[in-house]
């Protein structure tokens, strides 16, 4: 499969499958089996019915009778819109222009009556599709009911389909199809589909033929218009197959010389899973300098398809750095013309990209919380999700939240939506400038306690202890939650068990007094808390990227304080579990009980905040603090820090200066 210069190879399937169509443009792909309907809902009566007549349609179901096809004129003969200068064709297609019903359509065409040329039914048959589907969105915006939508839609189609205007403007497109030119071609291919005349149908398939001979002339634009329409057709047609093939193959033909990033993406939606890394590169690099060019005069529509060909690259899997950067840079400078809903969708998905951008995400919470009542606290939790997978500490938009809460109420705000509000306070030990967001935070979490179902207690009581934790780091320990989350041993899920145990830490460590009198420990050997290094989802995938490098560092570390205390009063030992459960990477115990013992963790970059490297996440900071609470002298050594000392010399002074050793 490729292409040449000026010509396209399709594979020798397809080749063979377009040798044969060309033989029999005007024949019928296949006779609809029995039993089967592209309408479902409406019987084969009412289609035969509506596409009955044998010029244009064949009978579903029904052979058909071999005829003889006049010779098509040459592509010389094709007569644009340009053409007609005459003032009563170009009135008509003036009305054709500014219909707004199909009745206006037909009335417009009936002027003509004899002179009606195939620019005119060409036209008429797209304004149809056009008014149609001005109707199904004003329908869809009105009900809302898809159902009710989809009965009214096929109902509007059936009334067209009946119109004998409308068979007269399919039989003159027919017999002159290969007059029209390229564009009016696919815009009438794309008309009829939206209009439902079923795919099997001669109408369609004549067109499809018409395109197949055609396909080397279509621009950039056209070919993304066929993609698209072919994409939403039944793919066990082999003619849309093979055209598929054939526009995927042109594809790299067009790049440069395509000027519209809407129909770049059209293709990489459609096309995107059989094009090479090489060909994705280049689209993504012309989508870019399209942008950067239209910049300045539409920065709306910019940064709407900056990441509309975000979402079309991530929907076939291609990452390019160089791209993303670029295209957040475009998003940084215009994002106060981005759409709310576009902007969620786009904090949503930079995770997903790999793609981490200070600078957007700095100025887009700014812009979150200058506007921060008009978002709902659903879209908030949303967008808050993203900051803490990225460790992005925005603390204006944390505290303009904690505000918007005290001044909106939280009730009906299920427990799903109370986590992730409080998940980025927790995460990042932030404390709000109003901190009374927590007290209703719990009294909202009361009021979902008292309405959940018995049915549904085992999920709410999961959410509830993973709410309180969350509050506990925060430093709130609401009584009436604790004593509830306190009341379960133990989950099914060993993460939910995980965060009993650390809830029960954090209570027995900083509010004993709330735990109940014999009362599980949270010491006990049969529930160890490994709370090192908790990491997210995210943070998982990328620590096990370099877990390895991550192990010889550790041991390297271990080495070092090895070789200092030997021969000394210190003892050494590695990946011990120290009180209630906690785990540290190097413990150094001294023989003498006056002594105090140090633990040393080596730390990743999952750790700390992304935008504030020396700052630790909530956990480690309250790991720290109850380490030190319980008599240990903690050392969070940084495995970059620790990487950077290139000799044994350099190491040794640095585990000196821990050990309060002097050279």
């Amino acid at each position: 499969m490729f292409a040449t210069k000026n010509s396209i190879m399709l594979t020798r399937t397809a080749r063979h499958m377009l040798k044969k169509w060309e033989t029999s443009s005007f024949v019928i792909s296949r006779a609809k089996p029995s039993g089967t309907n592209e309408f479902p809902g409406i019987s084969f009566e009412t289609l035969e019915r509506s596409y009955g007549s044998q010029a244009w349609h064949h009978p579903v179901g029904k052979a058909h009778t071999p005829r003889m096809v006049k010779a098509q004129p040459r592509s010389s003969e094709i007569v644009p819109i340009e053409k007609i200068v005459d003032g009563r064709s170009l009135r008509v297609l003036e009305e054709l222009h500014d219909a707004f019903s199909t009745s206006a359509v037909f009335q417009a065409v009936r002027e003509l009556g004899g002179d009606l040329t195939e620019v005119h039914a060409a036209q008429a048959i797209i304004k149809l599709s056009q008014i149609q589907n001005q109707m199904a969105t004003s329908m869809e915006d009105d009900q809302g009911n898809s159902t009710q939508l989809v009965k009214v839609t096929e109902e509007n189609q059936l009334s067209v389909h009946r119109d004998k205007e409308f068979v007269k403007l399919c039989q003159l497109t027919l017999r002159h199809a290969r007059a029209l030119d390229s564009n009016s071609l696919v815009n009438v291919l794309k008309a009829v589909v939206d209009l439902g005349i079923p795919q099997s149908s001669m109408m369609i398939q004549t067109l499809l033929v018409n395109a197949e001979h055609r396909l080397n002339s279509l621009n950039c634009d056209e070919l993304a218009m066929l993609a698209s329409k072919l994409n939403k057709m039944q793919q066990n047609d082999q003619r849309v197959t093979a055209l598929l093939q054939a526009i995927a193959l042109l594809v790299p033909t067009r790049i440069d010389t395509c000027a519209n990033v809407t129909s770049l993406n059209t293709l990489l939606y459609t096309t995107g899973q059989h094009l090479d890394k090489r060909t994705l590169f280049q689209m993504a690099i012309r989508s870019i300098a399209i942008l950067k060019a239209k910049a300045e005069t539409d920065p709306q529509a910019v940064v709407r398809d900056t990441t509309n060909t975000m979402f079309a690259l991530e929907s076939i899997g291609y990452h390019n750095p160089e791209f993303l950067r670029e295209a957040c840079e475009i998003l940084t400078a215009y994002i106060e013309h981005l759409p709310p809903a576009m902007l969620r969708r786009v904090l949503d998905s930079l995770p997903s990209w790999q793609c981490y951008s200070p600078r957007l995400l700095e100025k887009a919470g700014d812009l979150i919380a200058d506007s921060i009542n008009e978002w709902s606290f659903n879209n908030l939790s949303k967008i808050l999700a993203s900051y803490s997978v990225q460790r992005f500490l925005h603390k204006n938009l944390l505290n303009k939240l904690a505000t918007s809460v005290c001044e909106r109420s939280l009730e009906g705000v299920k427990f799903g939506t109370l986590i992730k509000l409080v998940t980025p306070f927790a995460k990042f030990h932030h404390t709000p400038t109003d901190i009374g967001v927590f007290d209703l935070v719990e009294d909202a979490a009361e009021c979902e306690l008292e309405g959940s179902q018995r049915d549904d207690l085992g999920v709410v009581y999961r959410q509830l202890v993973r709410l309180t934790e969350l509050l506990a780091q925060c430093g709130s320990f609401p009584p009436s939650l604790v004593t509830r989350a306190l009341s379960r041993r133990s989950f099914e899920s060993g993460e939910a068990t995980s965060h009993l145990h650390f809830l029960r830490t954090m209570i027995q460590l900083d509010r004993p007094e709330l735990l109940p009198l014999g009362g599980h420990s949270p010491s006990d050997p049969d529930h160890p808390i490994h709370l090192s290094h908790p990491l997210g989802a995210a943070d998982h995938a990328s620590e096990d990227a370099n877990a390895e490098g991550i192990r010889k560092l550790k041991v390297s570390l271990a080495e070092v304080f090895k070789d200092l205390t030997q021969n000394t009063q210190l003892c050494l030992a590695t990946d011990v579990t120290v009180g209630h459960g906690y785990t540290v990477d190097v413990l150094i115990t001294a023989k003498k009980q006056e002594e105090q013992t140090i633990a040393i963790d080596l730390t990743r970059h999952a750790q700390y905040c992304a935008n504030f490297p020396e700052r630790p996440l909530g956990r480690e900071i309250i790991k720290k603090r109850h380490l030190e609470a319980l008599g240990y002298t903690f050392h969070m050594v940084h495995c970059t820090e620790w990487a950077s000392l290139e000799t044994h010399k350099d190491r040794t002074e640095f585990v000196k200066q821990i050990l309060g050793v002097m050279p």
